[in-house]
């Protein structure tokens, strides 16, 4: 088989943790992904917790999201845009 790719959970920007909260934004064609968790699997682990809230592009081709809110550490000392498992995501689109 050629160009096969395998798609697994991470913590790089084209990888998600795991998804606690969706929100699609239909007039940008876009959803915001909160972004809580890492990959692990028995053996090993694909990075910490994410802590993060990611923008995807919904236009085909898209291959990474971007980082809108978080670090992907939370507590990191002096960061203000630190969080943590996020289990709610509220987009205001009048701003």
């Amino acid at each position: 088989m050629t160009n096969q790719t395998i798609n697994t959970g991470g913590s790089t920007l084209s990888q998600i943790g795991l998804i606690n909260a969706l929100f699609i934004d239909q007039a940008t064609n876009s959803i915001y992904v909160s972004d809580t968790g890492s990959y692990c699997m028995p053996t090993y682990c694909y990075g910490s917790n994410n802590n993060r809230i990611q923008l995807w592009s919904l236009v085909p081709g898209t291959i990474a999201g971007t980082t809108v809110a978080g670090i992907g550490a939370y507590g990191a000392p002096g960061l203000y845009n630190a969080i943590a498992a996020s289990y709610g995501l509220y987009v205001d689109l009048s701003v």
